[in-house]
């Protein structure tokens, strides 16, 4: 097998792996802002699936990893796999994730903003550009 047959089977088998693992794999969105009560986070990251589901990963104070999805609660993902700052997977069943605390809920999510309210009753706003 040739060098470029053997890059062009492995670049398929990932083409493959990334389509039936869509709905699990986040792509950093470099534009997005994240807003908590007015003020803009500092070192809070957005990642957003194929499905327009949003992961909030932030490594500055307060620490915190939230998974936004359509019709679910707000949760935070137990096991998290990520190339730092570029794209993340999160293993989506049962036992792989964790419910947040009693109160954060997501508000509205659309193709422009997602917003919720976190379990201190202070709201977020996701706005992706």
């Amino acid at each position: 097998m040739t060098f470029k047959r053997g890059v062009l089977l492995a670049l398929l088998v990932l083409a493959m792996v990334a389509f039936y693992y869509r709905q699990q794999i986040y792509v950093r969105d470099f534009r997005a802002s994240v807003t908590r009560n007015g003020a803009v986070e500092d070192g809070a990251q957005v990642f957003i699936s194929l499905n327009d589901d949003v992961l909030l990963e932030n490594d500055n104070a307060p620490m915190y990893i939230t998974l936004l999805q359509h019709d679910r609660p707000v949760r935070e993902p137990k096991q998290l796999n990520c190339i730092h700052f570029f794209i993340c997977y999160v293993a989506d069943d049962g036992a792989t994730l964790a419910g947040s605390d009693e109160g954060a809920r997501l508000l509205q999510m659309t193709k422009d903003q997602a917003s919720y309210r976190d379990s201190e009753g202070k709201t977020a706003v996701v706005a992706f550009r």
